[in-house]
């Protein structure tokens, strides 16, 4: 329910009110649903999640939701690397932390560059989907 939205959105907010209700307002609670979504699909169902985060990630005026977005992803993939070194999976852990630092280059370098945002996004949302990671 609505709550649950609240406290995952507060979460990704790291603590800021003020920042989880602009959330909110964008839509943030529904951008995580959908990445988890994306997550834990396969196949053709996990393209479509893709493509449906990127659709709203690309839209007009999503400056804000998508600088969450960046944000959200970047802390889970940390954070999935600091449980895989905690659990001395070293090799997941390096190849987790690797996958952060190339999609940061890659979101730089289309920021740059004024490249497709949306094709940019799939791009990154398949190497997150990776088998392995």
């Amino acid at each position: 329910g609505r709550s649950g939205e609240g406290g995952a959105v507060l979460s990704a907010a790291k603590g800021s009110v003020g920042e989880a209700l602009k959330l909110l307002n964008y839509g943030g609670g529904e951008i995580i649903a959908a990445y988890d979504e994306m997550l834990s699909a396969e196949g053709p169902t996990a393209r479509k999640a893709m493509h449906r985060l990127a659709d709203a990630l690309s839209g007009r005026e999503s400056d804000t939701i998508f600088d969450f977005f960046v944000s959200h992803v970047g802390d889970d993939i940390m954070n999935r690397a600091r449980v895989a070194a905690g659990e001395g999976q070293i090799t997941a852990a390096e190849r987790l932390a690797r996958l952060y630092s190339e999609i940061t280059e890659r979101l730089t370098v289309s920021d740059a560059y004024n490249l497709d945002r949306k094709q940019t996004i799939i791009s990154i949302l398949a190497d997150i989907k990776q088998p392995g990671l």
